[in-house]
Order: C-alpha cells, then structure tokens, then sequence
C-alpha cells in the first residue's frame, strides 16, 4: 500500500507541476 501511496503522490505532483508549466506558457 505504501508504493501505491508513493505513486499516486508522485503521479499528482508531476501533475500539477504540468499544469504549472502549461499555465506559465
């Protein structure tokens, strides 16, 4: 459960860090 926690945490910072990148374009 712990490596789903990890992938789902780093799934929505890659995420978000996306969408960051996409809004300051």
């Amino acid at each position: 459960m712990n490596e789903l926690l990890v992938l789902m945490s780093f799934a929505n910072s890659h995420h978000y860090s996306t969408v960051e990148n996409t809004h300051l374009v």
